[in-house]
């Protein structure tokens, strides 16, 4: 379950990049974690993905459009969970 930064969510830069922090919930009988940045919604190229130990992390991103999930893994397989989408931006004076 993706808990945050909620989808649509509006980042500044500072001055070049924004640190954002991705945290989810993952459920019992789930494990490792991997999360998943995108600059395209279907993930055909991922700009990040790194398997995290714990349930947050913090990515530095460019400006632009990004999309991301969590991989997990269970007895039966992989699951991904659903998408988000966010925007870092420049902060015009």
């Amino acid at each position: 379950v993706l808990l945050s930064p909620a989808s649509q969510k509006l980042f500044y830069t500072d001055p070049t990049e924004a640190l954002v922090n991705f945290t989810w919930k993952v459920e019992s009988g789930y494990e490792s974690p991997i999360l998943e940045i995108s600059r395209s919604p279907n993930f055909q190229m991922t700009f990040f993905s790194e398997q995290v130990n714990g349930n947050q992390t913090t990515v530095s991103l460019k400006e632009g459009t990004f999309y991301w999930r969590v991989k997990v893994k269970n007895k039966n397989g992989k699951e991904t969970s659903e998408t988000n989408k966010l925007f870092v931006s420049k902060l015009e004076p």
